[in-house]
């Protein structure tokens, strides 16, 4: 396995032969962590060393030219830092020395990388690829959260916030952007019921379509001529286009139908009320690029209310338990939407963990 790994076939390559010298000196060591300013943090072991890390901004969905990154690791290089990418898609320079701190900073923003996204601050803003390289999204997520960073550039730079806060979009309800468990959540979603081809239902297999679909909304229905078809209960879709992706007889996602949904309240932490999915609290958002002024305004209103209103290391999600949806809705001038209410169908599991329980 040595012989295979150092020709590079196969494997991982080990760990201590990618950290810094400073993390190798003090690995599993490390005593405390403070944010010394947006986007610089420092790390101290039990020896009293310290080690200062660098954290920069990405573009959305991850897309960086080649020249970006050889110019990122030429100055990592120059100051012997390492890199790391975050897991919200952001990198940082590892072991930055004191004295390079500032230049090392001043030439990542020259080249269009500015230092943010720690502590109290929005972090970077997750997303999936969008229409770039998936055929199910119903919105481009790269677009929307280049339109949200935008609009909320300054608040990754300063610290405005009473604690982090975390942006998330999801083309499609497939969460690859991982929406549902940010503070604040935008999922893209076709409001059209697909519809099934009868003719072209011998290239699927409708009992494993049926078993795809998350609300039992498809069941299985048999021709006059002796074959098998599905079809779908509208009441109950969800427009995930789970069916469409399993079987190509079903077309899914027409021009104009797509929409987003936003919810509010995911957490991944064990911090405070702890961690859950986000509860929706607007549907049907008309999609209007390149500004999303629909989705970018809620957001706004959202995070005012939160900032001026919560305690301090306050994430949203427990400052709507402590104030109540009633508050929330209020003070964001959001209407309730009717899809918010459960209805009483799904596992039980799903019951006071919405909007009717927490007024």
């Amino acid at each position: 396995m040595e012989r295979i790994q150092r020709l590079g076939g196969v494997g991982y390559p080990r760990p201590d032969a990618v950290l810094p010298e400073v993390l190798q000196r003090n690995y599993g060591r490390w005593t405390r962590h403070e944010v010394v300013r947006p986007g610089v943090l420092k790390h101290v072991s039990d020896s009293g060393e310290a080690c200062l890390t660098v954290r920069l901004l990405m573009p959305m969905g991850k897309r960086l030219s080649t020249r970006s990154l050889l110019e990122i690791a030429e100055i990592a290089e120059r100051v012997g830092a390492g890199l790391r990418v975050t897991s919200r898609r952001a990198i940082e320079l590892v072991g930055v020395p004191e004295h390079e701190l500032e230049p090392a900073i001043g030439a990542l923003r020259t080249i269009g990388f500015p230092a943010g996204g720690t502590g109290r601050t929005l972090h970077q803003i997750v997303t999936c690829t969008g229409f770039t390289h998936c055929q199910q999204a119903a919105l481009d997520g790269p677009s929307v959260a280049h339109a949200l960073g935008n609009a909320l550039f300054q608040d990754a730079v300063e610290e405005r916030y009473p604690t982090k806060l975390t942006i998330s979009v999801s083309g499609c309800p497939n969460q690859c952007g991982q929406a549902n468990t940010a503070d604040i959540g935008v999922v893209g979603i076709y409001e059209d019921v697909p519809v099934v081809h009868d003719d072209l239902m011998d290239q699927c297999d409708a009992p494993l379509t049926v078993r795809t679909c998350p609300t039992h909304a498809i069941r299985v229905e048999r021709l006059e001529n002796n074959r098998q078809t599905v079809r779908i209960a509208a009441e109950r879709c969800v427009h995930c286009g789970s069916c469409a992706l399993q079987c190509g007889a079903i077309e899914f996602g027409r021009p104009g139908t797509g929409r987003a949904v936003m919810s509010v309240g995911g957490k991944g932490s064990n911090t405070g009320c702890g961690p859950a999915l986000g509860r929706v609290v607007a549907v049907h958002v008309p999609l209007s690029p390149p500004f999303y002024r629909e989705i970018v305004d809620p957001v706004r209103r959202i995070i005012d209310a939160w900032v001026c209103t919560a305690g301090e290391r306050e994430r949203v999600r427990d400052w709507i338990a402590r104030v109540g949806w009633e508050k929330f809705y209020q003070w964001t001038k959001l209407a309730m939407p009717r899809e918010a209410l459960d209805g009483f169908r799904q596992h039980h599991t799903m019951l006071r963990s919405d909007v009717r329980f927490r007024w």
